[in-house]
């Protein structure tokens, strides 16, 4: 929906800006920024926070979105598209490129 592609977006612009993983908290930041809020002193709705989660979780689960870490304050969850890892434009062919480089390693 367009959650997941706000999401992405702004995980691949951070890809562009070569910003490296980005966590949970700077994709809410953006969310408050663009509701003209500040992220430093305003949160979302806790509904809207909740589906943020839940379309992040989505991507993750489709594959067009990776997440490193365990999660909570020593390894947070950090979030990077398929196509910035992979250096691919084209989702699916990060995607197939991924599980290639995965069957290699693994």
């Amino acid at each position: 929906g367009k959650l997941q592609q706000e999401i992405k977006r702004i995980l691949q612009k951070a890809g562009e800006a070569k910003l490296g993983w980005i966590v949970f908290a700077v994709i809410r930041g953006v969310f408050i920024t663009h509701a003209g809020g500040d992220p430093e002193t305003d949160k979302l709705q806790p509904t809207l926070e909740r589906s943020l989660k839940r379309s992040l979780k989505a991507l993750v689960d489709c594959g067009d979105v990776l997440r490193r870490g365990r999660g909570g304050q020593q390894a947070p969850f950090v979030y990077m598209t398929i196509e910035v890892f992979m250096d691919e434009p084209d989702t699916d062919k990060a995607k197939r490129a991924f599980v290639e480089l995965a069957g290699a390693v693994g």
